[in-house]
């Protein structure tokens, strides 16, 4: 019989979780479904645990690779199936799904991506995800980062034969490029709400929250000048500069809040975030939302620097001009983006350094990451 679904199964040191993952797969796996594992050269119980089980996995190798996205590759090459799935070692698939998985596929074998929704794992109990999208749009994946979690995507091989494997220099959203890869490359896209599995909590892009947030950022700002590059009309992608400009502002700070009691992330901030006056460049709407954002988490912002309204006042923050700002002890939030190559330009040539004292939505372009990966973390 031919196999209509490879699902592959990543794993380093996995051994509390991967049990379960395994299990979800076998109880309910088909002559038609394969289940391939691909270990990283784990120390801890993950062998011991899936040679229990190896009789019912189709295939499963163990050697060091070089992350998460190089195993994912290798699956990929093992892989016979007409379709390829990813599910994490801290992932499972819900009960009695894989019938209905590959109904769907069956009866929509002209789409090339079948994307079904998946809840997460909170507090020990399985809950839907939120979506501040519509994930029937599939154009939202330039809007909105990745909308689809690979544990619901269910993608045709000959895609990746056309559009070549996982990027491996993303260490944690290659698999949001891939996507963007197959959307710019006219691949169709189907949407399911029909929950199929459940995503971990422990997995690389949920603990190193940060290094992941910056790379789909990154990714989204290539995918807005793609879609202007094809002739599309700036305006209207101003939703989409917007929320890149939100998500690195407000969601940075957001973070910082919230994983502050952090000892390893206080020490990646350290001289970047904490030292020295806070300032946020932008006295607009999005300025003001960051201000409010960080009053309510208690954050102190020296002011805001908008030089066409310095002087002013927002409440009881005054507005500085660039010139009134220090780059020796001072950070600064940019939190505009019209106009920010100006602002950015405004403000490297005043001193102040791109992830180092500075920092928002208009500084992650090219010439930014492509120059700070390494002091970032992102390989």
């Amino acid at each position: 019989m031919n196999v209509k679904i490879s699902i592959i199964t990543v794993v380093l040191n996995g051994g509390k979780t991967i049990e379960k993952c395994i299990r979800s797969v076998i109880e309910q796996i088909r002559d038609d479904v394969e289940f391939v594992i691909i270990d990283g050269g784990s120390t801890d119980d993950t062998i011991e645990i899936i040679k229990t089980y190896e009789k019912k996995i189709s295939c499963w190798v163990s050697k060091k690779d070089k992350g998460i996205y190089d195993a994912m590759n290798k699956g990929i090459k093992l892989a016979r199936g007409e379709y390829i799935n990813f599910l994490g070692a801290d992932d499972f698939l819900l009960p009695n799904k894989l019938g209905y998985i590959l109904d769907i596929l069956n009866k929509n074998s002209q789409k090339d991506i079948i994307c079904f929704d998946v809840l997460r794992q909170e507090q020990g109990n399985a809950v839907p995800t939120v979506k501040e999208y519509d994930p029937n749009d599939v154009d939202n994946l330039r809007y909105m980062g990745n909308i689809y979690c690979h544990q619901g995507v269910y993608a045709k091989k000959s895609v990746f034969d056309k559009i070549g494997d996982f990027d491996t220099k993303y260490s944690i959203t290659a698999d949001y490029d891939w996507l963007l890869r197959a959307y710019n490359n006219s691949f169709s896209f189907m949407y399911n709400d029909m929950p199929v599995a459940v995503f971990g909590n422990n997995g690389i892009s949920s603990t190193d929250y940060l290094k992941g947030h910056l790379e789909a950022c990154y990714l989204t700002y290539i995918a807005a000048k793609m879609y202007v590059a094809k002739g599309n009309a700036f305006n209207n992608y101003r939703m989409s500069a917007e929320l890149i400009c939100q998500r690195l502002s407000l969601n940075i700070i957001d973070y910082i809040v919230k994983n502050s009691d952090t000892e390893n992330y206080i020490q990646l901030c350290k001289n970047k975030i904490f030292d020295g006056d806070i300032y946020l460049y932008g006295a607009g709407k999005l300025g003001r939302s960051t201000g409010i954002l960080a009053k309510k988490y208690s954050i102190d912002i020296k002011g805001y620097v908008d030089s066409n309204a310095a002087g002013d006042f927002i409440g009881s923050y005054k507005i500085y001009s660039v010139d009134e700002i220090d780059p020796l002890n001072d950070i600064v939030f940019i939190t505009t983006f019209w106009g920010y190559e100006e602002v950015l330009d405004k403000l490297k040539k005043a001193g102040f350094i791109p992830g180092k004292n500075l920092f928002g939505g208009g500084i992650i372009i090219e010439d930014y990451l492509e120059k700070e990966y390494v002091k970032l973390g992102i390989k």
